[in-house]
């Protein structure tokens, strides 16, 4: 008999993965269920303790602290199968993990095979709307009624029993191959289902609306960049952006994934350290431990990181004040780190896409907020109204999608009630750790003096030091550390702690001048009052 199953699993900081809870259904040639089997895993220690992860969904965190340990869940489970079952997986990567589970513990293997339904489902659905994603989703484009909430096991199985019995799938379909539903599938210029089309003749990948692709010709069609990026595909114009993206969001992952500390390209006789910002547009990456073996490779330093030999896999500060020593940057960049920067690019990018989009030709307001909310740079997540799950910039899944919302932070995202997409994998180390910058120039000249004349100015008192400049505003105290640059700003808020004098928060802006800093206050300062008076006026008129 088919059995279907589940398994939520949580991944720590340091990569390493653990299962929180798994769930199981035999069913019969109907797809009704016939016995059941359940257990949720105790986590291992500490770091493995995020009860607000999906993983722990649909149960309190004391369920979980008393469940059971990883030997006696696995072997409960290995001994409710029976020798004729065939698991039936939504997709490998739950399977691939459930086997490292197994091998953990040290349980004897499974008896039968594992087949991956989600491949299955898709190939049936090929060519129709919605055919591609989770159990959920493809209920919801049906009008399928699911169980809540998501990413609790017992409910992902309700959802796929659901699923194959709503589209009519059955059991006999299992004893074929299944179809190759983006591999090999073909679609004509502008459809629907799948966002990029390949054209062979130019070996250039398109979006499925370019005005470059032929007319009435099957082409290989793609629901991501991850197929064309691993073939080598040439991006045309009207997805490179979007395409080099994806490339740099899949090296930086590998990269931070590994445990190398010097990173190069197969095609190239140059070799990076890991954070090198000139190795994340190359299509295959490789990696060394020592500067030694990239040396014996035949391979030379960057000019741009100019690597150095270390000890330790992670680069120490010294080595990176040597690297700066040696390559002296710009002075409005030298002391910005890799969220800050990140900012600036970031800025830079949304606004010329969102300039490039606008001169395209008229919009809808549809479209004109669409492009509004894609292009601003101090969000890192969109989702839509009135679907479940959020997305990364780059994901296919957004294609098409109105009255979109951002968020900075993944966590943002969750506490609005969206789900993370399981197609662009959006995780936490995307949050957006600094706004738009002020500025992007540095003023040549400023002093303390500068930052005494304008409070002097509008009547502000004042006081500093050698290293920190304070201020008070009707609304709010003030900050700014003088020994920085980018300039580190300070804040309480006085009117929703008023009895706050020294627990400050940092302004999460880029600051690379003090007359910008100071504008900046007056802004924050001069809106708030505004919407106090506000409120102030909406008293009086419910008092009188």
């Amino acid at each position: 008999m088919y059995v279907l199953i589940d398994m939520e699993w949580i991944t720590n900081r340091h990569g390493n993965h653990w299962p929180t809870q798994l769930a199981a259904s035999r069913v019969d040639e109907a797809w009704n269920t016939v016995n059941t089997f359940s257990v949720l895993f105790r986590p291992k220690d500490a770091s493995f303790q995020d009860w607000n992860h999906m993983a722990f969904s649909g149960w309190d965190h004391q369920d979980f602290e008393d469940g059971e340990s990883l030997y006696p869940g696995l072997d409960a489970f290995q001994k409710w199968l029976r020798p004729d079952d065939i698991i039936c997986w939504w997709h490998q990567e739950a399977n691939d993990l459930f086997n490292m589970f197994i091998k953990i513990a040290q349980v004897r293997d499974l008896v039968g095979k594992a087949i991956f339904l989600g491949d299955y489902i898709y190939g049936f659905l090929a060519g129709q709307k919605a055919s591609v994603g989770s159990p959920y989703k493809l209920c919801a484009a049906r009008d399928i009624p699911v169980p809540e909430p998501a990413h609790c096991s017992q409910n992902d199985i309700l959802a796929i029993q659901a699923l194959v019995k709503g589209i009519g799938f059955q059991q006999r379909y299992l004893l074929q191959q299944p179809k190759k539903w983006v591999k090999d599938y073909t679609a004509l210029k502008g459809t629907t289902v799948f966002p990029l089309l390949y054209d062979p003749d130019e070996n250039t990948l398109h979006r499925s609306d370019c005005e470059l692709l032929p007319e009435e010709k099957y082409l290989p069609a793609f629901t991501s960049f991850k197929a064309p990026i691993r073939r080598k595909y040439k991006p045309c114009p009207c997805c490179r952006e979007e395409f080099l993206d994806a490339l740099w969001d899949r090296n930086q992952d590998t990269i931070e994934r590994s445990n190398f500390n010097f990173v190069y390209s197969t095609q190239s006789k140059v070799f990076h350290s890991r954070n090198c910002s000139h190795i994340l547009l190359a299509y295959s990456i490789q990696g060394t431990v020592s500067f030694d073996t990239c040396l014996k490779t035949g391979r030379r330093p960057c000019k741009h990181c100019n690597p150095q030999p270390i000890e330790r896999k992670a680069i120490s500060f010294s080595s990176q004040s040597q690297k700066a020593v040696q390559a002296p940057q710009k002075k409005s960049e030298r002391n910005l780190t890799k969220d800050e920067k990140s900012a600036i690019g970031r800025f830079k990018r949304a606004k010329e896409e969102r300039e490039t989009a606008l001169k395209m030709g008229v919009l809808t307001d549809s479209e004109r907020n669409t492009v509004m909310a894609l292009s601003q740079p101090g969000l890192a997540f969109w989702a839509s109204k009135g679907y479940r799950t959020f997305h990364r910039r780059n994901c296919p899944q957004i294609t098409g999608l109105t009255q979109l919302v951002g968020f900075p932070r993944y966590q943002d995202a969750v506490h609005a009630g969206y789900c993370p997409c399981r197609h662009c994998k959006p995780s936490p180390k995307q949050n957006v750790v600094f706004s738009i910058p002020i500025t992007n120039r540095e003023r040549i000249g400023e002093t303390t003096d500068t930052l005494v004349q304008l409070c002097t100015e509008h009547c502000l008192p004042f006081q500093y030091d050698n290293r920190y400049f304070e201020m008070q505003t009707m609304v709010g105290k003030w900050r700014i550390d003088m020994s920085l640059r980018p300039v580190r700003l300070e804040h309480i808020n006085l009117v929703s702690q008023p009895q706050n004098t020294k627990k400050y928060h940092v302004q999460p802006r880029l600051f690379l001048s003090l007359k910008d800093t100071f504008d900046y206050i007056m802004r924050h300062d001069s809106t708030l009052m505004k919407k106090i008076e506000a409120d102030d006026q909406a008293t009086q008129l419910q008092m009188g």
